[in-house]
């Protein structure tokens, strides 16, 4: 499967709940796209609601490290 095929599907996943399934998505096409702003956001906010807190505080350290005027 592409990056853009995981991306729908992470997309897909995200907006049915599929907090697990999308995060490992995400992931796999933040590999792709390592710059991709938005994609390493929708990662951190599928781990936290997966309730993988630690990994996803892990990202949304890495998101503002990276992007400190854009990190939310």
């Amino acid at each position: 499967m592409t990056a853009v095929g995981r991306l729908e599907k992470a997309q897909e996943a995200e907006n049915a709940g599929e907090w697990s399934r999308a995060a490992k998505l995400y992931e796999e096409v933040l590999k792709t796209y390592p710059e991709d702003r938005n994609v390493l956001e929708k990662l951190a906010w599928c781990l936290s609601r997966d309730r993988q807190h630690e990994k996803a505080i892990e990202k949304f350290r890495e998101l503002h490290k990276r992007f400190p005027s854009e990190a939310k």
